[in-house]
């Protein structure tokens, strides 16, 4: 449970970075700006959610890399 948590709080410390810089572009009146920064938000909250399978120390680097 500990490993989805730490991996759920860097998806979340992306997506708030994101989500302030298309708060950025919304305020400056760029649409397709807010639009772009919300998808890679999304992306990299989802790359900071499965960060921590390379946390997992039984695993092989293979299966750790297949599975990510």
């Amino acid at each position: 449970m500990s490993l989805l948590k730490t991996g759920f709080v860097r998806g979340v410390k992306w997506f708030a970075l994101f989500g302030l810089l298309a708060t950025y572009q919304w305020w400056s009146g760029n649409m397709e700006g807010v639009h772009n920064m919300l998808v890679y938000g999304g992306m990299s909250f989802f790359l900071g959610l499965t960060s921590v399978i390379y946390e997992v120390r039984r695993w092989s680097f293979p299966k750790q890399i297949l599975i990510h």
